[in-house]
Parts: C-alpha cells; structure tokens; sequence
C-alpha cells in the first residue's frame, strides 16, 4: 500500500482530476502552499517523477529520487546530489540529453517501472 501525491499546476487540473479518478491513493498537492507541500514530500520515502522542484525537494529532504530527464540536462541539474537517479530518452545519455532532446516518447513506461522498482528494492 502507498499513496501517491499529484504536483501541478492549474494547467494541469484536467490531467490530476483524470489519474485521480483511474488510480486509487492519489492526494493532489495543487491547492497547497510551499509550507504544506515540504511538510507532505519530507515523510515521503521516494520521489518518482519529471525533473522539477519537487524532485529537487525531495532529493534535498533525503528521499531516494527517480527523475525523468526528457528535455532538461541531467549533467547540470541530476548530478548534484547522490539521492537523484536519473532516466534520460532511449538512444541518449546522461550527457548528451539536452534542452532540446524533446525525448518524452522515447521514455517508456516499462523503463521507468524497472528503474523504480530498482530504487525501491
């Protein structure tokens, strides 16, 4: 059992009411603020997800961290820290996924459940 907790915006309301609706578990982190949010991630033993500053969070709060790197550069922004595992588009590495790679379809979901089933093992 786990629960899974939803960031994004108000761009992304259709999208969180939609995986809230087929996935049980799911808690949207939408309507709250900065201070509810660190407070939600720092009990969170992993952060599955896009790079972003939730990850970025939750590798800061020493969660163990699976970030998605499909169009942002790993070496500049996955390396810091040894709590950030990373997956970039099939075909690329660390080094050479970029800002302009657009890799989103290159990432499948197979990738990403063995890499997280790796973390939490």
């Amino acid at each position: 059992p786990c629960k899974f907790f939803l960031a994004g915006g108000s761009n992304d309301k259709i999208l969180i009411e939609k995986v809230m609706a087929s996935v049980k578990n799911c808690v949207s982190l939408s309507a709250l603020n900065m201070e509810e949010i660190i407070s939600i991630i720092s009990s969170c033993p992993t952060y599955i997800g896009n790079d972003t500053g939730f990850g970025h969070l939750a590798a800061n709060l020493n969660s163990k961290c699976l970030m998605i790197f499909c169009d942002s550069p790993p070496s500049a922004y996955g390396l810091w820290n040894p709590n950030i595992k990373i997956i970039v588009p099939e075909g690329e590495t660390v080094e050479s996924c970029s800002h302009n790679t657009r890799g989103k379809n290159r990432i499948s979901f197979d990738m990403v459940l063995k890499k997280s089933l790796e973390l939490i093992n």
